[in-house]
C-alpha cells in the first residue's frame, strides 16, 4: 500500500502580487516541511522580500493562497501569523531602541501576573529571555538597551526574538549579514536544532556558501518568478548565479589595478575614544585596501574616527599631505572624505525622500545653490549617479525606500562620487546585496581608484575582502597587528590572526 505524502508544515500556492502596474511576484509556490531550510535566493528586487511580508502577514497577496499544516490561513497582520507560530527574522532589525533586551525579544508578548491588574512580570521576562539568549549562543545582557548596542547585536536580539516567537515556521530574511564568523556558526547550530525540533524554515541570504552547509531545498526568483526550485544537492554556486542573474557565472572580482600612486590618506598615531590605537598606516590613489577584523576589533570605530563620527583624543589625518585641522563630519565633507556607514536604513539613506535628494544631499551642501540654479544642479548630480552606479529603476522622483537593497547602496555611493570625493571610507560597502549587484558594486569601487580615489573598505566577508582589495589591515582589540599583500594571504591565516592577534607587525 503506497503511503500517503506528509502534508508540508508551509505551502505557498500561485502567489501573486503587484504594486499598480509592477508586478512583484508572478505564480510564485514553495514548500516546507517539518525539518527543512528552505533557501530562498534571488537579486535585489526579485520578490523575496515581499513574499516573506506576506508569509508574516504583513502584506496581502492579490491572488494565491498560504497554507499552514494543510488549512488555509488568512494573516491580516502580523499578530495573526505570530500566533498561529509564524515569526519573521528582519533583515533590518526593527527593534525599540529605548527599551531593554528581554523587552524586545518578548515585545507583545510579555509574561504577565496578576495583583489586581496584569502587570508585566519582569523577573520572568528577564528569566525567559537569558534562556532565548543562550539558545542562540549570545553572551548580551538580558537588561541592557538596545540603542547603545552594535549592528551584529542588534541583528542577535532580532534573531532571539524571531526564535522566541515561532512555533511552526521562522523566516529568516540574511539573518548572518551583520555576524562574525563565531556568531555566524552558532547561528546554523541553532537552525540545526530548530530542525531537529521538526520545525520548518525559510532562509533568505545572499550568501551562496551558506546554500549547501544549511539548506535541504532551494528556491531562485528572478523577476518575481521561480526559475528554479528542488534539492540543494547537485546545485553548485556557479549554477545558482546563473539562475540569479540569468547568466552564465562570470569573474566576480575586477582585475587589480595598475599600482598605487601618491599618498592620500595618511593616518599616524591615531587613538579614538578608549579602545582604538594608536594607528597608523597610509592608502594611496589608485589602492584599495581591507581592514580585517572580528566585529570587536574596532574596523567600524576606526572608519567613523576618520571621518570624524566619533572622537579622536591624538594623533593625525592628512589627506593629499595636508593635515586636517580637526576631524569632524563637516570638515571632512570640506576635504572631500566620504563614509557609507553599515546600517544604510538608519544612519545612510533618506528612505523617505527621492532618489535624487539622497544623490545630491552632501554635494549640494558643498555648493549651495538657489531656485533654478538648484534644480538644475541636482538634476545634473543625480542623471550623472544613475548613469555610472547603474541605479535601477532610474526613476529620479521615486522614494528611496522603495529601492531594492543593491540600489539602494548605490545610491549611497553615487553620492559621494557627486562630492568629487578623492578618499572612500567603505563599512560593508555590500551588506543586504545580490550577487549581480554586489559585482557591480565591486567594478565601481575599482573604477573609482582606477581613477585615482583612496579606498578603505572593511568587510566582515574575508573572502570578499581577499578579492576585492590589493592590501589588507589586520585589526584585533583596537591594534593593527598586521599587513598583507592581497594576493599573498590565505583566509585561514587572516581569520586566525584577527581572532589571536598575532600576526607580523605593519
Amino acid at each position: 500500500m503506497r503511503m500517503a505524502a506528509p502534508v508540508p508544515v508551509l505551502e505557498v500556492r500561485s502567489v501573486g502580487k503587484a504594486y499598480g502596474p509592477q508586478v512583484v511576484l508572478s505564480g510564485v509556490g514553495l514548500s516546507a516541511g517539518p525539518g527543512d531550510v528552505h533557501a530562498l535566493l534571488g537579486g535585489n528586487g526579485a520578490g523575496k522580500s515581499t513574499l516573506l511580508k506576506i508569509l508574516a502577514g504583513a502584506v496581502r497577496p492579490d491572488s494565491g493562497e498560504v497554507r499552514l499544516d494543510g488549512q488555509r490561513v488568512h494573516h491580516r497582520s502580523p499578530a495573526d501569523a505570530l500566533g498561529a507560530g509564524v515569526a519573521l527574522m528582519h533583515q533590518e532589525p526593527a527593534l525599540a531602541g529605548h527599551l531593554s533586551v528581554a523587552a524586545n525579544i518578548f515585545l507583545g508578548r510579555e509574561p504577565r501576573r496578576w495583583s489586581g491588574l496584569p502587570v508585566i512580570d519582569h523577573r520572568r521576562l528577564h528569566a525567559e529571555a537569558a534562556q532565548v539568549l543562550e539558545s542562540i549562543g549570545c553572551p548580551l545582557d538580558p537588561a541592557a538597551r538596545v540603542d547603545r548596542l552594535g549592528t551584529a547585536q542588534r541583528q542577535m536580539v532580532d534573531i532571539a526574538r524571531a526564535v522566541a516567537a515561532a512555533q511552526r515556521v521562522l523566516l529568516m530574511d540574511e539573518p548572518t549579514a551583520a555576524l562574525s564568523p563565531r556568531e555566524t556558526s552558532d547561528l546554523f547550530a541553532l537552525v540545526h536544532r530548530l530542525q531537529q525540533r521538526g520545525m520548518a524554515i525559510v532562509y533568505v541570504t545572499h550568501r551562496l556558501a551558506e546554500v549547501p552547509r544549511l539548506a535541504t531545498h532551494v528556491s531562485i526568483l528572478r523577476d518575481g518568478r521561480i526559475v528554479h526550485s528542488g534539492p540543494v544537492d547537485g546545485l553548485s554556486s556557479a549554477d545558482m548565479v546563473r539562475h540569479i542573474v540569468g547568466r552564465p557565472a562570470t569573474d566576480e572580482f575586477p582585475p587589480r589595478g595598475a599600482g598605487a600612486r601618491h599618498v592620500r590618506l595618511g593616518v599616524a598615531g591615531l587613538r579614538i575614544g578608549d579602545r582604538i590605537g594608536p594607528v597608523s598606516f597610509q592608502v594611496a590613489g589608485g589602492e584599495i585596501v581591507g581592514l580585517v577584523g572580528l566585529p570587536d576589533a574596532g574596523c567600524r570605530d576606526l572608519l567613523e574616527g576618520l571621518y570624524g563620527s566619533q572622537t579622536a583624543r591624538t594623533g593625525t589625518v592628512s589627506i593629499d599631505g595636508r593635515p586636517l585641522p580637526r576631524l569632524s563630519p563637516r570638515a571632512s565633507l570640506g576635504r572631500r572624505l566620504a563614509l557609507l556607514t553599515d546600517d544604510r536604513m538608519a544612519t545612510g539613506l533618506l528612505p523617505d525622500r527621492p532618489l535624487r535628494e539622497n544623490i545630491s544631499v552632501a554635494a549640494l551642501a558643498l555648493q549651495p545653490r538657489q531656485g533654478r540654479a538648484l534644480r538644475a544642479h541636482e538634476d545634473a548630480l543625480t542623471a550623472m549617479g544613475i548613469a555610472q552606479c547603474d541605479i535601477r529603476p532610474a526613476d529620479p522622483g521615486r522614494p528611496m525606500a522603495f529601492f531594492s537593497g543593491g540600489n539602494q547602496q548605490k545610491a549611497l555611493i553615487a553620492r559621494w562620487i557627486a562630492t568629487d570625493a578623492s578618499v572612500f571610507l567603505l563599512n560593508e560597502p555590500t551588506r543586504g546585496v545580490d550577487a549581480g549587484a554586489r559585482a557591480d558594486i565591486y567594478r565601481l569601487l575599482r573604477s573609482l581608484a582606477a581613477a585615482g580615489a583612496s579606498v578603505l573598505v572593511h568587510s566582515s566577508d574575508i573572502r570578499e575582502l581577499l578579492g576585492l582589495t590589493d592590501r589588507l589591515l589586520v585589526m584585533h582589540r583596537g591594534q593593527i597587528i598586521a599587513e598583507h599583500a592581497s594576493d599573498a594571504v590565505s583566509e585561514p591565516q587572516l581569520l586566525a590572526e584577527a581572532s589571536l592577534g598575532t600576526g607580523a607587525q605593519p
